[in-house]
């Protein structure tokens, strides 16, 4: 049986039509469908095995006995073949369904209800709320200029009341 060898995305291969051209492995296809109308003349075929397998005519039989991708497809075929011989050498498994009537869900203990605590929001603390001097987000989608200007000159005027507070303390 021929081996299967997975070949490097950046190896470089030759070309099947013309050995000058050194290709890597990942672009070989690209390079395949150029080539091929540059060589139309030329008695070129695919092999059935891989698609980036194009040989050359007088060579296809020899190439078909022995392409390394054929491994891939002997082991299908094997597996096939296995599969539907019952002589026990393939083995299936159990593949019955289970019943879906039997299952019963457990008790449950949890009373989600019962474990809401009264506060006003998760994570968000009653004293930074009542707290003077908070910092204020303001949405400013839709103002003027000049109401933007002017609330830029209050915060600016309160932030120079603080800082010279704190400097007098």
């Amino acid at each position: 049986m021929a081996q299967y060898h997975i070949r490097e995305p950046d190896e470089l291969v030759s070309c099947p039509y013309d050995d000058t051209h050194q290709i890597r492995v990942k672009r070989l296809p690209y390079h395949l469908m150029k080539c091929r109308k540059n060589y139309a003349g030329h008695d070129f075929q695919k092999c059935p095995f891989n698609a980036r397998h194009e040989i050359p005519g007088p060579e296809f039989r020899y190439h078909l006995a022995n392409c390394p991708e054929k491994a891939i497809i002997e082991q299908d075929i094997l597996f096939n073949a296995n599969k539907d011989n019952d002589d026990g050498t393939y083995f299936k498994g159990n593949t019955d369904v289970p019943s879906y009537h039997e299952w019963v869900p457990p008790p449950c203990s949890e009373n989600w209800d019962e474990e809401i605590v009264a506060r006003p929001r998760i994570g968000v603390d009653p004293k930074l709320l009542d707290n003077p001097d908070r910092p204020i987000i303001r949405n400013l989608v839709g103002m003027s200029a000049a109401q933007k200007k002017s609330l830029q000159k209050e915060t600016c005027q309160k932030t120079e009341t603080k800082t010279a507070s704190i400097r007098n303390i």
